[in-house]
């Protein structure tokens, strides 16, 4: 995401009531984080409603693994991000494309998140965490109309805003990824990961 595009996420935040489907007290984030490594989307961000901002996650690139099987990882045993797993743990994905994209985006995101899913990880003793495919159930939400300019390498795709919220975590290493980082085929992409503390 580009300075701009990071600009018209919190715009396009703040121009939606989240407090109605996340919390009785949310509001609006007013300030968002530094560009992410990935200027085409897909990244996610935890939205904390105390603050009214949005937190960046740790920001990787997945790789893969060869062998009789393909494996996805991500590198470090741990990430340096830590949540905790409560009733008021939401995110915010960006996610680019061309109109018919965004609407066939939103179908498989809302009322159920399909399009971003959240990852348990396996930690390796090898600096790695591996995709597992135990994916933690989420609601999703679009939220706002379609941003504009988000992608200066393709002016006429347009952005927009999902918010999602997780059912309970245990403690442990988590990714969002578009698609889920399992997917035979999937590797390569941007994951946002974190860690839920004890």
């Amino acid at each position: 995401m580009q300075i701009g595009s990071a600009r018209r996420l919190a715009i396009a935040v703040s121009a939606v009531a989240i407090a109605a489907s996340l919390s009785a007290s949310a509001q609006a984030p007013q300030s968002a984080p530094s560009d992410p490594l990935f200027p085409y989307g897909g990244q996610s961000y935890r939205f904390d409603a105390s603050t009214r901002a949005l937190q960046p996650l740790e920001s990787k690139k997945s790789k893969k693994e060869h062998g009789s099987k393909e494996y996805c990882y991500i590198e470090g045993d741990t990430s340096p991000v830590v949540l905790r797993s409560d009733d008021t743990l939401a995110f915010a994905s960006l996610l680019h494309g061309s109109t018919k994209d965004i609407e066939r985006f939103t179908g498989i995101a809302t009322p159920v998140m399909k399009l971003f899913k959240l990852e348990r990880l396996f930690a390796s003793n090898e600096n790695r965490r591996y995709a597992t495919g135990q994916y933690v159930p989420m609601n999703g939400l679009a939220y706002g109309d379609p941003i504009p300019n988000v992608n200066p390498k393709r002016p006429k795709d347009l952005g927009q805003l999902y918010i999602s919220r997780p059912a309970a975590m245990p403690p442990g290493e988590y990714a969002l990824t578009l698609g889920g980082m399992f997917v035979v085929g999937n590797c390569g992409g941007p994951v946002s990961a974190f860690r839920i503390a004890q």
